[in-house]
């Protein structure tokens, strides 16, 4: 069967457009087709996970997007946990990064999709990293993407606080549970028992207060401990009577004591004027004394005088007897008036104090 010249640039025209269309995929999809050339510029990252890492996810510096994932692999097939090796390849050749450049990432979280991978370029001043040099790189949880690692970082050392007070709570918990451990009162008091503790001293308590309960409920104890509370409430009530009347009491006490102040007042300018008359008479009285000495000495000489027989009263007193009784009584008369007169210094100087 022999086709017609118009079906066969059909079907040329179809593979045309089927290539174009293919053309146009792999230029504008999402293969890195074209990036496989030899003169591309590529670094491998290494993770210790690839958690939503995949081919074809985009690498970005600064925001801005400059290549994309072309593969990820085990960095050692044998050895799992030695983490991952993630090929990246840059759009333009020209792009270029130095010493101490670094990748981070982020896992994937409810709703992100996944997340680019972002290079941290290292100085400028640093030497070239050749095509296939090897970065660090760091992924971090999708957690630690939502939340700021300062407040992860507190939450750690409250962690870790709290961890320190668990360990220090332990011996007092220990403690703590050797002494709410069960020991009964009478394996306490047993020879050779255990020592009480809390619940020991609970048990007792409860026991006696059981007693105390039983004592209560008998009906004479409880009507004595009502006659005693009676007896105390009038106690109570004679009490304060008694502390009325003491009241009163001290009012008249603080009264009588202003009257007693007042007389001790009078009292004590009465003896000042008494002290002052009787000072004035014993003035007066020194003075008499003092004549009276005088006259007595006169006296004196003139015995002394009739004693030697001289005069009338001497011839008078002749007599022996008379004589010397009259010379005794007159001595005594003298001795007594000196006494006096001392007497009379002595209660001027104060040290004779005169009762009234």
């Amino acid at each position: 069967m022999k086709q017609s010249p118009q079906t066969f640039w059909v079907g040329v025209f179809v593979l045309v457009g089927f290539g174009a269309l293919g053309a146009l995929i792999i230029l504008f999809g999402q293969t890195a087709f074209f990036s496989r050339q030899a003169d591309a510029y590529t670094l491998n990252i290494k993770f210790d996970r690839a958690t939503g890492i995949r081919d074809g996810t985009i690498v970005t510096v600064g925001g801005i997007q400059v290549g994309r994932v072309r593969d990820v692999g085990f960095v050692d097939p044998e050895q799992f946990d030695a983490g991952v090796n993630v090929e990246i390849v840059f759009d333009q050749p020209q792009y270029r990064f130095h010493q101490h450049t670094r990748a981070q990432t982020n896992a994937p979280g409810l709703g992100e999709g996944r997340p680019p991978i972002t290079i941290l370029p290292g100085p400028s001043d640093g030497a070239e990293l050749a095509s296939g040099a090897s970065i660090p790189g760091v992924i971090s949880s999708a957690v630690e993407s939502l939340i700021p690692k300062e407040i992860v970082n507190n939450f750690d050392r409250a962690r870790q606080r709290i961890e320190d007070a668990a360990a220090a709570l332990t011996p007092v918990l220990d403690d703590l549970h050797v002494i709410l451990q069960p020991r009964h009162a009478v394996e306490v008091d047993a020879v050779g028992g255990p020592p009480g503790n809390l619940f020991s001293a609970i048990e007792r308590l409860d026991a006696g207060l059981k007693h105390f309960n039983e004592v209560l409920g008998d009906p004479g104890v409880r009507s004595q401990l009502r006659a005693s509370i009676d007896n105390f409430h009038a106690m109570t009530e004679e009490g304060r009577v008694m502390v009325t009347e003491m009241k009163l009491a001290a009012d008249d006490a603080r009264a009588t004591a202003d009257g007693a102040k007042k007389l001790i007042e009078t009292t004590s300018s009465a003896v000042e004027r008494i002290d002052g008359q009787v000072d004035r008479v014993a003035r007066l009285m020194v003075g008499d004394l003092e004549i009276a000495g005088q006259a007595l000495t006169r006296l004196n000489t003139i015995l002394e005088k009739a004693e030697r027989g001289e005069g009338t009263l001497g011839r008078i007193i002749a007599d022996n007897r008379l004589y010397e009784s009259m010379v005794l009584t007159f001595r005594r008369l003298a001795e007594t008036t000196e006494e006096f007169r001392k007497l009379v210094k002595e209660w001027q100087k104060g040290e004779i104090r005169v009762a009234l």
